[in-house]
């Protein structure tokens, strides 16, 4: 089965994330994929630091360790 998507999005970092809440804010099918463990990248931020935690549950991302 294959599926095509609006957007695909290559790394779940902070812009990668953002670029795929823009793409539910447009209505648009996405895809993020990930090398690393998901959000590798916001996993090292500071541990105060608040980075879109609601958000994320709409987000459709792939990850390959």
């Amino acid at each position: 089965m294959q599926k095509t998507f609006d957007v695909i999005i290559i790394g779940a970092g902070p812009i990668g994330l953002n670029c795929g809440i823009e793409a539910v804010k447009n209505n648009l099918s996405h895809l993020i994929i990930e090398k690393g463990c998901l959000v590798n990248s916001i996993y090292h931020f500071p541990t105060n630091m608040v980075f879109l935690t609601a958000v994320l549950k709409r987000l459709k991302i792939i990850c390959h360790i």
